[in-house]
């Protein structure tokens, strides 16, 4: 809130970087991005009640508001005299100076130095976390080049951040919005979690991905820092590129033309600002910030979930971009013919002129009670609101003053709520981006667009554009798709007459078109494509000079502890020492397998002894991270009974005190693992969703947390020679429950003719799909990758009459390698270092998730069943060609609308 801090921080930082790589500004280095800048500590004390601040606060205060915070100071934490106006003035003062002397200087000294400002603030999630920490999150937007946000873990919560930041980028006119995604989702996030959390992410209005965490390397804690890893350790890595493809074809479509929304929704922070209470917990806001809060964000789920797109309008940008022209509510580069007020407390006086003069015009404002009583947190006793808000449509008749433009319903009629959409507007076209929101739910629905012309539409994986309706009523186009889990589509809306029929992509073939042809059944051969592994993360340890009570100097510890909390131990006493780690693993070989490895981390700074004999490190290069070193092991391991690995070493600690900054001899004690040619047997148990609390000789239960997903726990692992057992649905138990890699099925399968004689389109369909990809060959030609659902790759053309040779290879995560195995939920919601280590909800033994595929089908859709014009049903015709009437959109292709897309290549900033 301080400009001279700033600008010095500024000098320290910024220069500092333009010094260094100032010549790559807006071409190598096109951003620079800030990460969650805030006003105040929210992991501060808790132990007293705390409000930011900073020099000449009071003497500005008094400046802009005419009177003494001082003589009021007691207001902002009690119920006492004027203390909706005193809060509201206080936190609108906070706000501005923060705004002011953080993000704009810093925004003009990016646009000054040809770089854009981006990234994200602090807790932008809901009223109370805003105004804690930051004021108001929508005036920040304005000072970004590129307007970020931060959206952490497996959820599609806070639909209030995404559409905080495009509706100012929409009224500002900035092309792009970034979120920093995927953070805490675990190291097994799936393609299917991506799309349907990138597609959420999409359809409001965010059009940059920031994927949390491409990591160089994974040594140290760095292995959990709020994963998933999205780089070259995941074993899918060489995949990647799929889903990718998929989400920057979705992001270029959603940034062309303008976008397209009839409805304002006024944001009530500033009647949160008046009635704010502060208390000693930072995240604790008191029931009525809560209530108006709650409210305001139902009242948004029900607008998408009806089909009424909408953008926010901050007060404070309606100050100075907001503007009445007749019916039309204009703000910045945005119309808007609807107003939409929510429960509030106060509006600003800037706000209240807009209002009465859109009303004297004719315009539609909706509302829903209490209505405010309060300008700018002041008691309105001249009649000034009540008048106004006796010309407010109760928000119930929202159907009768706005039509919709998009209309996604049912076999019944009524509208899909999961089901959200996104409007672009060109010249002549239209674009709309529809996606299923829910990873549980399936819809057949009829999609009623605003228009005359015809539909196409864009695959985003494939990147082809299929013909898809011109049937027409009472002024819209129809069509009918069916939404899989987490499924979308792009539709583009055209002028004039449509192409002929053309086939619809496999993933979004309706079931109901679909017909069984062939289960396979019976044996599999399967062969293993990366090494073997067991992880160690438990041993023995001693100390040479130990604090009290930690242990005797010199001797081992009584038990085996967790190797995070030795690191913990070992910091705790902030002192360089020698240190020894002792881990052991069991194994009963009848003979000694081709190849064996230990693998951990900076082995030179350790004396290794496996078995008690002298092992030398010799650099046999890395296993699956670069910080991850192979040493050769094959001779020293027991053929049958106990084994040690002891590694002993000088402990330095890893971080600079009371900083951030990581020392480049540091220590971190860390798991290490055994790779090789061998399977892990163990006590290996399945755990249905939402079991029981099982007690007995598994510790802390089966994972007993509500919403835990299938899995196994596991324990007593033993090495052993692999052979023919292995059950391809059940990797895990079949002796590979830590395995970080793939696997390839393959078998042959004897086909007859089916019934269309040459006609049909042919389909593999995975039924219990437990892996991120599975990619197909058939008779040596490739027929795709399954990733997300209904997991299913077409087949026509490559499957033949008689004997058919069939490949999958399926790769899975690095989920049963790192863990966290000892939390007590197998697949928790968020995960970050503190899963790792959660002593009150320990697991005692190794929580695993499932890697295997389920039933394989092939299914056979009909040529009676293939019409896409028209949408009697939805296939299109299929022959062994490529159809005429289908593009491919390669790289760039111009498209009969006339507009550009680069589906498939990297868009630039």
């Amino acid at each position: 809130m301080n400009y001279r801090a700033v600008k010095s921080f500024i000098k320290s930082t910024y220069d500092a970087y333009k010094k260094v790589v100032g010549k790559e500004f807006n071409k190598t280095v096109p951003a620079i991005f800030t990460d969650e800048p805030n006003y105040f500590n929210p992991f501060g004390d808790n132990k007293s009640q705390q409000i930011p601040w900073t020099e000449n606060l009071a003497s500005e205060f008094k400046e802009r508001y005419g009177y003494d915070l001082k003589k009021n100071f007691v207001s902002l934490f009690e119920e006492k005299g004027n203390y909706r106006k005193v809060r509201y003035n206080y936190w609108r003062l906070v706000t501005e100076l923060f705004v002011e002397n953080f993000g704009k200087q810093i925004h003009n000294w990016c646009e000054k130095n040809n770089i854009a400002l981006t990234g994200h603030y602090l807790c932008e999630d809901n009223l109370g976390s805003q105004i804690r920490l930051i004021g108001s999150a929508m005036p920040f937007y304005e000072y970004e080049q590129i307007p970020g946000i931060d959206h952490l873990s497996r959820n599609i919560k806070d639909l209030l951040t995404l559409k905080q930041c495009s509706s100012v980028a929409h009224q500002l006119g900035q092309k792009r919005t970034l979120s920093e995604l995927y953070g805490c989702s675990g190291q097994n996030f799936s393609f299917a979690g991506r799309k349907w959390i990138g597609d959420w992410h999409s359809v409001l209005g965010i059009n940059l991905f920031c994927p949390h965490l491409w990591l160089y390397s994974m040594a140290g804690c760095r292995k959990r820092d709020y994963p998933p890893t999205i780089s070259y350790q995941q074993p899918y890595w060489k995949y990647n590129r799929v889903i990718e493809d998929h989400i920057t074809r979705v992001n270029y479509a959603i940034t062309r033309g303008k976008f397209v929304a009839n409805v304002l929704v006024i944001h009530p922070v500033e009647s949160a600002w008046c009635i704010f209470e502060v208390y000693k917990e930072t995240f604790k806001y008191s029931k009525d910030v809560n209530d108006i809060n709650n409210s305001f964000v139902k009242l948004l789920e029900n607008l998408l979930s009806l089909h009424y797109d909408f953008d926010l309008g901050d007060e404070s940008l309606l100050e100075k971009y907001a503007g009445v022209e007749d019916t039309i509510f204009k703000v910045g580069n945005m119309s808007y013919s609807t107003i939409i007020l929510p429960p509030v407390i106060s509006l600003r006086e800037s706000t209240v002129k807009l209002l009465e003069k859109f009303v004297r015009n004719g315009g539609a404002v909706l509302g829903s009670k209490p209505y405010p009583q309060y300008i700018e947190g002041e008691k309105d006793t001249s009649g000034r609101l009540k008048n106004l808000f006796a010309e407010v449509i109760p928000i119930e008749n929202l159907s009768v003053v706005a039509k919709r433009d998009v209309s996604i319903t049912d076999s019944n009629g009524k509208e899909i709520p999961e089901v959200y959409y996104h409007h672009r507007s060109l010249d002549k076209s239209d674009i709309y981006f529809l996606a299923n929101t829910s990873q549980e739910k399936e819809f057949s629905a009829e999609v009623k667009i605003k228009g005359e012309g015809y539909l196409e539409l864009w695959d985003t994986l494939t990147g082809e554009i299929i013909p898809l309706s011109d049937k027409q009523s009472d002024g819209y186009l129809s069509a009918n798709l069916y939404f899989y889990k987490v499924g979308s589509y792009i539709i583009a809306r055209h002028n004039g007459k449509s192409k002929s029929a053309a086939k619809l992509p496999a993933s979004i073939v309706p079931p109901k078109s679909l017909k069984p042809a062939l289960e396979l059944t019976g044996n599999w051969n399967i062969k293993r494509n990366d090494p073997n592994s067991l992880t160690l993360d438990f041993c023995k340890y001693k100390l040479d000079n130990p604090a009290d009570k930690i242990g005797t100097p010199g001797k081992w510890s009584p038990k085996e502890e967790y190797v995070l909390r030795i690191q913990k131990i070992l910091e705790k006493q902030k002192k360089k020492q020698k240190f020894s780690l002792l881990f052991s693993f069991k194994t009963d070989f009848s003979k000694r397998p081709k190849s064996m490895f230990l693998v951990l981390e900076r082995p030179e700074t350790y004396k290794i002894k496996v078995n008690g004999q002298d092992v030398q490190y010799t650099d046999k290069g890395y296993w699956i991270d670069i910080s991850f070193r192979k040493i050769d092991i094959t001779k020293f391991v027991n053929l049958k009974g106990n084994n040690t690995i002891e590694l002993s070493g000088n402990f330095v600690l890893p971080v600079k005190p009371r900083t951030l900054i990581y020392l480049k001899n540091g220590v971190e004690v860390e798991s290490v693992y055994i790779t090789g040619d061998f399977k892990v047997q163990g006590k290996i148990i399945k755990i249905p969703h939402n079991p029981p609390l099982i007690k007995g000789e598994i510790k802390g239960g089966l994972g007993i947390k509500k919403g835990i997903t299938e899995g196994f726990a596991g324990s007593k692992f033993v090495l052993c020679n692999e052979d023919n057992k292995t059950n391809p649905a059940n990797l895990v138990t079949s002796g590979y429950p830590f395995y970080a890699g793939s696997f390839t099925l393959s078998r042959e399968f004897n086909s007859s003719p089916l019934k269309g004689e040459g006609r049909e389109r042919v389909f593999l369909e995975f039924g219990n799909f437990n892996s991120i990809t599975a990619n197909v060959t058939l008779n040596n030609r490739n027929a795709g990758l399954a990733h997300i659902p209904p997991y299913r790759v077409e087949i026509t053309g490559l499957i033949r009459k008689g004997p058919n040779t069939l490949k999958i290879e399926m790769a899975n995560s690095l989920r049963n390698l790192l863990g966290p195995h000892h939390f007590a939920e197998i697949e928790p919601e968020a995960n970050g270092p503190g899963t790792f280590l959660d002593e009150k909800n320990w697991f005692y033994n190794y929580h695993l998730v499932p890697f295997g595929l389920g039933k394989i089908k092939i299914l056979a859709a009909y040529q009676s069943d293939c019409v896409a014009i028209g949408l009697p049903n939805l296939l299109g015709l299929k022959n062994n060609k490529r159809n005429q009437n289908m593009t491919k959109l390669d790289s760039t292709t111009r498209t009969s609308s006339g507009f550009q897309l680069k589906f498939g290549i990297p868009i630039g900033l």
